[in-house]
């Protein structure tokens, strides 16, 4: 194989090449806008409600750009997951808090002698 060599004038003959101007990107409007995404994310609290309204969008925008699907459909995915989570975190604590609320208050209620039934007398 034989060397390539490179001499000084070779490499002076390269010019830099001006780096064009970037080509200036219309600013697109956000795919969601915050009115939205506040008043959806208010239902992560409502899970069946936030199934019966995520279905109904993914239906409603079935015609839009891609763009718009996409970023719904992350959306969209990201409120489920959190309610999921939201629902199952309450759905294992809080019956732990109402049979702590009912054993407590058998326990710290007052009893009452006078009302005592003998049986098989």
């Amino acid at each position: 194989m034989d060397k390539i060599v490179i001499s000084p004038n070779e490499i002076t003959e390269i010019k830099e090449v001006p780096e064009q101007p970037a080509r200036i990107e219309p600013k697109l409007p956000p795919a969601i806008p915050w009115w939205a995404r506040l008043s959806v994310g208010i239902l992560v609290l409502f899970l069946p409600l936030l199934c019966l309204v995520t279905i109904i969008l993914r239906v409603a925008f079935r015609g839009q750009t891609p763009r718009i699907r996409y970023a719904w459909t992350g959306f969209l995915s990201t409120l489920l997951i959190v309610s999921g989570f939201l629902t199952s975190a309450a759905s294992v604590l809080a019956p732990g808090s109402f049979l702590k609320q009912m054993t407590r208050d058998i326990c710290l209620r007052p009893r009452d002698t006078s009302s005592v039934w003998v049986v098989g007398v």
